[in-house]
């Protein structure tokens, strides 16, 4: 089978690979699988163990010392909302040793940064629209942000009233004295009124009252002695001379009265 004499022995093909190891050291099995053993050799300590980290041998791998035991001292973090254009953050919890991320306070649910991070939601187009005289639009229900991929210009087609894409209302239009079509506007409409009208009424020159120009030639007559309009005179004057006149009778009766009594005495 092997091609050698009996009673000669071949030398061990040890394996490639440490395939044999324990807490003393490492060795290599024959490749021949005759059952035999290297020399074992000892192991090389890599770094020390850490928390999260094993110490093991630089040669085979072997795992000298298991992770050093942790106790997380967890701090919340605060959620925070998503908005349209921004990202969010869900609520969790960070160890202050080792920076390790939990879903809960226990620290029973590790996860991964990419975790707490809530996406931005987007704009969501308002269902009306919103107009001025040349242009409409939609706004963002949630941040009110113009969203300027949805404005356009007023479409009016043939006679219509109000554009075709938002009802808003066409501006009227009336025909001017040179003929030329112009929106009606209140300006418009004052410097356009009938003939008649108050307007016209306002601008007609007031006549001249006889009574005024009387008054301005004769010197004698002055603003407050001029009667008004309709031939009466004013009512205080009136007043205050029944009232003088009252009294002076007043004056007359008591002094009759008392030269009657002096003659009885």
């Amino acid at each position: 089978v092997c091609g050698l004499a009996y009673g000669e022995t071949a030398s061990h093909r040890w394996s490639s690979e440490w395939t044999y190891a324990d807490e003393t050291g490492h060795a290599h099995y024959c490749a021949d699988l005759c059952g035999s053993r290297s020399p074992i050799e000892k192991h090389v300590p890599g770094p020390a163990a850490t928390e999260t980290e094993p110490q093991v041998c630089l040669v085979c791998g072997y795992v000298l010392q298991a992770p050093v035991n942790h106790l997380h001292e967890l701090k919340k973090t605060a959620g925070k909302t998503a908005g349209c254009e921004t990202a969010g953050i869900r609520e969790h919890y960070v160890c202050a040793g080792c920076g390790a991320l939990f879903a809960d306070e226990s620290g029973n649910q590790p996860i991964s940064e990419a975790d707490t991070v809530i996406s931005p939601l987007g704009h969501e187009a308002s269902s009306g629209w919103v107009s001025d005289d040349e242009a409409h639009w939609h706004t963002c229900v949630r941040c009110g942000m113009i969203l300027t991929e949805t404005k356009g210009s007023h479409v009016f087609e043939d006679d219509s009233a109000a554009c075709v894409v938002c009802g808003f209302g066409k501006p009227k239009i009336e025909e001017t004295a040179a003929g030329t079509a112009a929106p009606v506007t209140p300006e418009t409409v004052k410097e356009t009124e009938a003939p008649g009208s108050e307007t016209e009424k306002q601008t007609e020159p007031a006549a001249t009252k006889p009574s005024e120009t009387e008054g301005a030639k004769d010197p004698a007559v002055t603003r407050d002695e001029k009667p008004p309009e309709g031939g009466s005179f004013p009512l205080v004057p009136v007043l205050i001379a029944a009232g003088i006149v009252l009294v002076i009778a007043v004056v007359i009766v008591a002094f009759a009265v008392s030269r009657k009594r002096k003659k009885k005495v």
